[in-house]
């Protein structure tokens, strides 16, 4: 159990995902982890090849990486998945859907299997964005500023006045 937990600390940390579990053991001693993954092709490739890398670094780990290319449909099967009591081992969720399986306990806090990970190092508001109950639940994948841009040009020509800074 330690080495399985382990491994999905060490593709949890990697991939910056949720986890519901560690992943299940076969009878040939290989630890299977199911990694489920939204985006564009571009996008999800860049995980198959962190699950290959993982995968390579890490022998007796095998990575299946599910790719869903809509959101709504990610966050669908992640809900029947849970309520069907068979999830993936692994996702990745936006900070503003997680919420909704960490209320229900369907996701297991990822701070105790990242006991060789210095936190202290990281960008603290995309650590806090992903702590409930004071238990950081899941780790951050990227951390997005929004930034808003003007045309100062078009702003001058009509007459109205600059934001501030």
């Amino acid at each position: 159990m330690k080495g399985r937990a382990l491994a999905l600390a060490l593709l949890a940390a990697v991939s910056a995902a949720c986890s519901s579990s560690p992943g299940d053991g076969s009878d040939d001693g290989v630890t299977n982890i199911q990694l489920q993954v939204s985006g564009e092709p571009e996008e999800t490739a860049v995980y198959t090849s962190i699950a290959k890398q993982f995968m390579k670094a890490n022998e007796g780990v095998e990575v299946e990486v599910v790719e869903v290319p809509e959101k709504d449909e990610h966050l669908a099967r992640l809900a029947t998945s849970f309520a069907g009591g068979n999830p993936p081992d692994v996702f990745l969720v936006n900070f503003r859907e997680y919420s909704q399986f960490v209320v229900r306990d369907a996701i297991e806090p990822v701070g105790d299997h990242l006991e060789d990970v210095d936190l202290a190092s990281y960008f603290e508001p995309p650590l806090e964005a992903f702590t409930y109950d004071d238990e950081l639940q899941c780790m951050p994948q990227n951390i997005s500023s929004l930034v808003v841009y003007y045309n100062r040009a078009l702003f001058d020509e009509a007459g109205i006045r600059r934001p501030k800074a």
